[in-house]
């Protein structure tokens, strides 16, 4: 095969002589001087230069030899004999003749070849199983590319003419193909080889290894290259899975290792040759005689005769490590042929541990042959789980044992190590005491640890552990208990330890703010009780005393009222009595009670009434709603000094109603909206706690129990509804809450009008009352009220006294009864007084207002009910329905 340089000289010669040619001719023809031998020669010459495998020494040589023939045929032809000229001169023609006709029978020979040759190489060029290209160095547009480089890459020949490369070359290959394109440009290099990655056009990575040489040179400078490319991809994946199965013999915690048919090491892997002691390098090339003591020559031929007839065998054997020690292993090998050679593939497992379990079984069985009375007597009547160990594995324990952590027979704990018993955590710290611990008696103090059973549960034991020495052997033995309910105790007493604290602390908080909150009003109380003493005092400023006291009065019962309702809530005491409410007046009512109080503030109050006067009322607790309202509403009040106060509530369908009511699903939805001082979030939840106003510690100080909303959200959940609030600091509040919506069926109109009562009774016959109280002050202040009416005052101060006074007195009309007196109390007296006197009017009073006292005092014989501090209103309506006019 010819190079291309070599084709343009030949050429370059062959014009060359045609010139020559003819210039010779032309001399020969216009001069006296016969220049036709020069044709002689030159002819011959030409052909020579032009034939392919004829080298240009051979056609300067061929040249220089010629020349001299002819000039001596020349010589001879004109000194000689005067007929060897024209005969000379004949044949001289002739060959010129014959050397022109069989040049032109080689030119068109030539062609045709060319054009064979031509087909021969495009066949070729498209068959080949390569990739063939042709590229413009420069430009790196491709001049020529063949069927099977168009197939690697997945595209068709107009794709690839004008793809950008880099934009299908994979990102990390980029760099390295630039480099070496650069160096080809530049002609430092002749070509490369390289393996990079294109990515086809459905994204897929194909792998090709490519060589690129140079074709054409100009200047030094490379105008073309030929690129091959082959598809490995198959070849990458191929490493990838030898690499893979590498890893995943390095990651082995047993011993791989490769032997050739000679039984010489060809690969150890990492842990293979840790366990022997060995680096890689010291193993790689070394016979299996270096490791294994008990293999010798002839007991590998017969290993290698086993292996081609089964194809694999297992056995224990022993290996030596590199300090010379030996250890029991267990080995797997498998013969494996690939092409011409032989090798052994197999695993080698470490069965040091494994021996020593078994021979810890072989012991215990020998010493429980041995000792079995003494170990039954000993293990199987203690109440604590007993282990005794070896070097950390269990050689006896008992039955106790065996229950403690969960295992189904003694057998299954035979020759467990003692880390397999305990908690991941606890493993560490257990190691660290079983090896501190020396030989002899000396034993470690109680410890705690955490155990774990068969079925992976975890529980805490208290253990002592101690070493003693049996034939001369080291042994330890285990007491461990299950502390399970005693952690579980401690842990409850924490807990209850906790919640005490937690609760003394907030019960201090509130008991401290209590303090105040009563102190408070009975400060304004006494102090103008006493500024009224003056007698130099204005009307004016008496009555303005007079209001300032009331005001006092009004807060501590309000307090009072909180500090009874929660009792109540908390005892459970408090009943839901269900009755005829209407949500409207409900909702005016607060509204008018609470206007005057926001516009003196400078608040505008509004109010939203949703439903119709006749849908308006339902079934609910008419008191508790009433109680929630004002809680809210105060609340709303106290903590708006600007901006407004909205009221009101909406009817909220069920789920499955559309324009129609559903009274199952539906609910009233109220709701109390400020521009007060807001909530912080993390304190939303916290407002409905009891005792939370005492805990917040606000610089901003309000007045309060800190107990309204506590009862609130109680009275709420008591009525089948619930609450909460949407707040933001400096931006206000929305208290929400619901309530089933029961409409009554019978939308009646059940307003009575009430004839307005004095405060003090003038129209009544004058009666006979007697006044059992202990308290000197609601003493004078009843008889005060009832000067009016009474014609005659008895008073009493304890309960006997009352039985005595009424027995001797049997016209004695009525009897205002304090349940809470001394020597006697209020009830029994009523009790007695009935054994004598059925038809005496009886009405109990009390301070404690707790629920039930009503049905108490009526049970003992009451005929009313009255509690502290005395509303008169009520009480005169009870004289009125008693003693009508």
């Amino acid at each position: 095969m010819f190079k291309i340089k070599d084709i343009e000289i030949r050429y370059t010669v062959f014009v060359a002589t045609l010139i020559v040619i003819a210039v010779i001719g032309y001399f020969d023809y216009i001069t006296p001087v016969d220049l036709s031998f020069s044709l002689f020669y030159l002819i011959p010459i030409s052909l020579l230069a032009l034939y392919r495998n004829t080298k240009l020494v051979t056609v300067l040589i061929t040249t220089v030899f010629a020349t001299i023939i002819c000039f001596l045929a020349e010589y001879y032809s004109r000194h000689g004999s005067e007929l060897f000229y024209p005969i000379w001169n004949s044949v001289v023609r002739l060959f010129i003749f014959a050397s022109t006709v069989i040049l032109i029978w080689y030119l068109k020979k030539s062609k045709e070849s060319f054009r064979k040759s031509e087909i021969r190489f495009k066949v070729l060029f498209e068959d080949a199983p390569l990739g063939v290209a042709l590229i413009d160095s420069i430009s790196g547009k491709i001049i020529e590319i063949n069927t099977a480089f168009c197939k690697i890459m997945g595209r068709s020949v107009k794709e690839i003419t004008t793809i950008d490369w880099s934009s299908i070359t994979h990102h990390d290959d980029i760099q390295e193909d630039i480099d070496n394109m650069a160096l080809l440009v530049k002609g430092e290099i002749n070509g490369f080889q390289m393996e990079k990655r294109y990515i086809h056009p459905d994204g897929s990575i194909v792998w090709i290894y490519m060589a690129v040489s140079r074709l054409i040179k100009e200047q030094d400078t490379p105008l073309r290259h030929i690129c091959m490319i082959e598809d490995i991809t198959e070849r990458k994946r191929s490493e990838e899975q030898i690499k893979l199965f590498q890893v995943s013999l390095e990651m082995m915690p047993d011993g791989a290792y490769w032997l050739d048919e000679n039984f010489n090491f060809v690969y150890v892997n990492e842990a293979g040759s840790k366990t022997l002691g060995y680096s890689n390098n010291e193993l790689i090339g070394q016979s299996l005689l270096k490791v294994s003591p008990i293999v010798t020559k002839e007991s590998n031929q017969k290993l290698k005769e086993m292996l081609r007839m089964n194809g694999s065998f297992n056995k224990e054997s022993i290996h030596r490590r590199k300090d010379g020690s030996e250890f029991p292993v267990e080995i797997s090998t498998t013969y494996v042929k690939c092409g011409n050679k032989e090798f052994y593939c197999g695993f080698a497992k470490d069965i040091t541990y494994r021996k020593i379990k078994e021979a810890a079984l072989i012991e215990a069985k020998q010493k429980a042959e041995e000792n079995e009375e003494n170990i039954r007597a000993i293990f199987e009547n203690s109440i604590d789980a007993i282990r005794v160990s070896k070097e950390g594995y269990t050689v006896v324990c008992n039955q106790a044992f065996v229950d403690l952590f969960g295992y189904d027979n003694k057998s299954e704990l035979i020759g467990t190590y003692v880390l397999d018993l305990v908690s991941l955590g606890e493993r560490e710290k257990i190691e660290q005491n079983r090896q501190k611990r020396s030989r002899g008696n000396d034993v470690l103090n109680f410890y705690e640890s955490i155990g774990l059973r068969k079925n992976g549960e975890e529980f805490p034991f208290e253990i002592k552990v101690g070493n003693y020495i049996l034939k001369n052997e080291n042994y330890q033995l285990a007491i461990i208990r299950d502390i399970t309910e005693r952690k579980k105790k401690e842990k409850e007493l924490i807990q209850a330890k906790e919640r005490a604290e937690e609760s003394d602390r907030l019960k201090s908080a509130f008991l401290a703010n209590m303090s105040h909150e009563i102190r408070t009003p009975m400060n304004g109380i006494l102090g103008f009780a006493n500024l009224l003493k003056d007698p130099n005092l204005s009307g004016e400023e008496q009555n303005e005393y007079i209001r300032l006291i009331n005001l006092s009065g009004a807060r501590m019962l309000n307090i009072i009222n909180d500090i009874i309702d929660i009792s109540k809530i908390e005892s459970g005491q408090m009943k839901v009595e269900i009755e005829e409410s209407n949500i409207n007046k409900q909702i005016e009512y607060i509204y008018n009670f609470f206007k005057p109080e926001a516009e003196a503030k400078g608040v505008k109050l509004s109010m939203q009434n949703s439903l119709p006067s006749n849908e308006s009322v339902i079934y609910t607790d008419r008191e508790k709603v009433f109680a929630i309202l004002t809680n809210l509403m105060k609340n709303a009040v106290k903590f708006t000094d600007h901006g407004t106060i909205e009221l009101g509530y909406h009817l909220n369908l069920g789920k499955e109603a559309s324009q129609r009511i559903d009274p199952v699903n539906s609910e009233l939805v109220f709701f109390v909206k400020d521009t007060g001082i807001g909530i912080a979030t993390e304190r939303q939840t916290a407002i409905f706690e009891r005792f939370v106003q005492a805990e917040i510690g606000n610089k901003r100080a309000y007045q309060g129990s800190g107990l309204g909303l506590s009862i609130t959200k109680s009275f709420v959940e008591m009525l089948g509804g619930k609450i909460w609030v949407e707040s933001e600091q400096d931006i206000g509040s929305t208290f929400y809450f619901t309530l089933p919506y029961d409409p009554c069926k019978s939308m009646k109109n059940n307003t009575v009008s009430v004839k307005p009562i004095d405060l003090f009774i003038t129209d009544i016959k004058k009666l006979k009352v007697l006044i059992a109280e202990d308290d000197a002050a609601s003493e004078m202040l009843i008889s005060v009220f009832l000067k009016y009416i009474a014609k005659e005052l008895l008073k009493v101060k304890t309960g006997i006294d009352a039985v005595k006074t009424c027995y001797d007195n049997p016209d004695i009309d009525l009897i205002l009864m304090d349940i809470q007196m001394s020597e006697m109390n209020g009830y029994d007296a009523v009790r007695e007084i009935r054994k004598f006197n059925k038809d005496v009017i009886i009405i109990a009073q009390t301070a404690y207002g707790f629920s039930g006292d009503s049905d108490k005092a009526i049970e003992a014989g009451c005929n009313g009910y009255l509690a502290k501090p005395i509303n008169f209103v009520e009480l005169k309506v009870l004289i009125k329905n008693y003693f009508p006019d």
